[in-house]
């Protein structure tokens, strides 16, 4: 939604109101209608089954090297697309220790793991192509909290400076988890949807 402008937003309706889901959920078994209301989906809706057969399935895969840290190979990988920032499964690279991806280097086709989950937090990060719903930015620095991920509680942070026409720089108050580009950040004051952009 913090792509939405304020021209598209006051044409919207929105047919129930007030409610919140619960309430209409209770009105729904009020009414004899709760067979209607269908289970929700927090992810793809339309895959059945794992993502990376679903991907096997509709992109062509190129395979190359798995990298650690110290730039010694340890693995190829299936490709890049199956493998996501923080993933720990399905990486199949020898040996007991656990590894998580770290980086996809599209550039030389090249997947780069870590032994050490701590290498996975960031405090900064810039987003790119930012909307702001209002339709203006506000004074900086402003103090948010962020959201880098669907399920993830909003965190305390604050956008810092313009560093480009629609870019900022965002640091949080503590180091995140896994910080993806190419995903989405969504800023929130209180209630309100502020905006937000792309990882870069």
């Amino acid at each position: 939604m913090y792509n939405l402008t304020q021209k598209q937003l006051k044409k919207i309706l929105f047919p129930i109101g007030n409610f919140t889901k619960s309430e209409v959920k209770d009105l729904a078994k009020k009414f004899g209608i709760f067979h209607l209301v269908r289970s929700e989906s927090r992810d793809i809706c339309f895959i059945k089954g794992r993502h990376q057969d679903f991907l096997k399935k509709y992109l062509k895969l190129k395979p190359g090297p798995i990298f650690d840290t110290s730039g010694k190979k340890i693995g190829q990988h299936q490709g890049l697309p199956l493998y996501t920032i923080g993933q720990r499964k399905e990486i199949k690279v020898p040996g007991v220790l656990p590894y998580y991806v770290l980086e996809l280097n599209f550039q030389n086709n090249t997947l780069i793991v870590t032994n050490n989950e701590r290498d996975l937090y960031e405090r900064k990060l810039v987003a790119e192509k930012v909307n702001w719903v209002s339709g203006k930015g506000s004074q900086l620095p402003l103090k948010i909290k962020a959201k880098i991920r669907y399920l993830q509680p909003a965190r305390l942070a604050k956008i810092v400076s313009k560093v480009g026409k629609r870019s900022y720089l965002i640091e949080f108050s503590r180091a995140q988890r896994a910080i993806t580009p190419g995903q989405s950040v969504v800023f929130y004051q209180g209630e309100e949807l502020l905006g937000g952009g792309i990882i870069y």
